[in-house]
């Protein structure tokens, strides 16, 4: 078991990200965190492979709002990797999104006119 617990990378989850409601727009935290270990951090040949432990760190922001049929959303996230053997290979990339959109609505349908028979006289 434990060496499956080596060769397989762990994730930490928390279940769904929770929505934080601020006015008309939703805020979206999230958190990812995973501990995986590289035989090979710099993937050099054997005699001078270099292995360590890595956590990756991996929040998330993200803000959204809902105009009638348009959608808008900003997200803001980094990836931060510890090399814990080598810290001069750790790293951090940012990464900034941002997307608007219409909702593909399809046509009001008519409704069907029932068809009712002329009266011709009065009861």
């Amino acid at each position: 078991m434990l060496a499956a617990l080596v060769i397989l990378p762990t994730v930490a989850l928390a279940g769904e990200p929770a929505d934080i409601r601020l006015g008309e727009m939703t805020f979206t935290p999230t958190l990812r965190l995973t501990e995986t270990y590289d035989d090979n951090v710099r993937e050099a040949v054997a005699e001078d492979a270099e292995s360590s432990w890595v956590t990756t760190v991996e929040p998330t922001l993200e803000l959204a709002a809902q105009d009638r049929l348009n959608i808008y959303s900003l997200r803001y996230g980094l990836e931060s990797d510890i090399f814990h053997s080598s810290h001069r290979d750790d790293n951090t990339d940012h990464h900034l999104d941002a997307d608007a959109h219409r909702i593909q609505q399809p046509p009001p349908s008519r409704p069907e006119r029932r068809l009712r028979p002329r009266r011709t006289g009065r009861r």
